[in-house]
């Protein structure tokens, strides 16, 4: 998924006559993938640099590639994650958003791209349903973005104002380096300081999910995560008491309406199994937030 991830980035149209390059961040102190982007990086036509970032953490990644470029001299960064790809007019929007509106963090939709494999019905009941939550969260986005509430941005598509962040010493908290969710402090930081954050619905960024993503224990396991990541965040900005106010009516409505569909699942098969296991794994992630538990998804250089 690397090199395709690499290889759309290199493919991105450039109307604004940018001079940009493509930088990747191993956080693997063995430098595994050196041989995948120095082999790609031999025939593009965008330079392509490869760093080594030892410290293990999503944040210590992260930190590298602002203090690289910043190394470089660029005016603008860019986030990707590697299991996904920018369209190819992602570069123009992200630019149009920056000069039409001064836009200091930008960021759009991301969609889900069916896999290049044969899936079973399971899967592809699991992926429908994935791709219609992407649609939707994007339709919400843009609604929120006509409002004043900012729409958060996060780095699975992220385009910033290199020299502003400079200028205010905006870097990712290390705090969240196993646990993840240091994307989403971020942005609070970068709007508590006054920056302009803008959701631009043409910087479309395209996931592609293998097969194996695709199954009900992963899912299940993602929704753990995603569950404690939120909560154990609220719990370490707002403290327990308020966490487990705030937390305990969403954990038990999660938790209910979950096992109500296990129960439905009976009858309506895997696109209601599906959505329960969702709402069950958030419930069992929250509950283990408000318990203080922190999510360590980033130990491993791979996730689940």
């Amino acid at each position: 998924m690397l090199a395709e991830a690499i290889k759309a980035c290199a493919r991105m149209t450039n109307k604004h006559g940018v001079d940009f390059s493509i930088v990747v961040v191993d956080n693997d102190a063995s430098a595994s993938a050196r041989e995948v982007v120095e082999d790609i990086a031999r025939g593009s036509a965008v330079p392509i640099a490869y760093v080594v970032e030892p410290r293990r953490g999503i944040s210590e990644a992260r930190n590298r590639a602002l203090d690289y470029a910043t190394e470089q001299g660029a005016d603008y960064m860019g986030f990707c994650d590697d299991d996904a790809a920018p369209a190819p007019g992602w570069l123009d929007a992200v630019m149009a958003t920056v000069e039409t509106k001064g836009a200091h963090l930008t960021g759009g939709p991301v969609y889900f791209v069916l896999p290049d494999e044969a899936l079973t019905r399971s899967q592809a009941s699991i992926a429908k349903a994935i791709a219609a939550a992407a649609r939707r969260r994007a339709w919400r986005n843009l609604q929120i973005s006509r409002s004043n509430p900012p729409v958060t941005i996060i780095t699975n598509n992220w385009f910033a104002d290199l020299n502003w962040l400079n200028q205010q010493q905006l870097r990712f908290d290390p705090r969240y380096s196993v646990s993840g969710g240091g994307d989403t402090e971020f942005f609070r930081r970068v709007v508590g300081r006054g920056g302009n954050a803008v959701w631009s619905h043409d910087a479309v960024m395209e996931e592609i999910v293998p097969a194996s993503r695709l199954g009900l224990r992963y899912q299940f396991k993602r929704q753990i995560h995603s569950g404690m990541v939120k909560t154990a965040w609220f719990r370490r900005e707002k403290g327990p008491a308020r966490t487990m106010l705030t937390t305990l009516p969403k954990l038990v409505g999660n938790l209910s309406l979950g096992l109500a569909l296990v129960v439905a699942s009976a009858v309506g098969g895997i696109s209601t199994f599906y959505p329960a296991t969702r709402l069950v794994g958030k419930a069992i992630g929250q509950a283990a937030g408000v318990l203080g538990l922190e999510p360590e998804h980033y130990r491993t250089v791979q996730g689940y």
